[in-house]
């Protein structure tokens, strides 16, 4: 059996988060099995425990997560006898530009990427010597910054 998971609504995880509530309405008006989980805490609601291999296949229909939530999640559902649709080594691929743009690479726009720390890139000095590493692995913008 499947069952959709929705974020709850922060400060009421009883209730689903507004921007997904649509959604979460067409889910229960078409029979679907669906949960709650507040995505800060990791608390889930409305989870039926199952024993293993009892238990429901998951989709989770929320905010990105990180990769440290996702595990989080995958496991409280695992221990609930729950299986998520994607493992979190799926979800680190499909997530992390770094893991899936090799495969993509021709369909895709022009990619690069930097280690995540912003250290020492508040000096204008190293602001423009970055801008200026930019414009030379990618040419002239513009360009997306995420």
């Amino acid at each position: 059996m499947l069952i959709i998971l929705f974020p709850s609504k922060p400060f009421e995880p009883t209730k689903v988060e507004p921007d997904f509530q649509s959604e979460f309405e067409t889910a229960k008006d078409l029979g679907l099995d669906w949960g709650l989980v507040d995505v800060d805490s990791g608390k889930l609601h409305h989870i039926i425990e199952r024993a293993p291999g009892q238990g429901f296949t998951v989709v989770y229909r929320g905010w990105i997560l990180t990769l440290a939530q996702y595990e989080s999640l995958y496991r409280a559902l695992w221990c609930k006898g729950h299986r998520m649709v994607n493992t979190p080594d799926e979800y680190r691929f499909c997530q992390q530009l770094p893991q899936w743009y090799p495969y993509l690479r021709g369909v895709t726009p022009k990619s690069i990427w930097f280690q995540p720390t912003l250290e020492g890139r508040k000096d204008p000095n190293t602001l423009q010597a970055f801008a200026t590493e930019v414009r030379e692995k990618l040419g002239p913008g513009p360009y997306i910054v995420k």
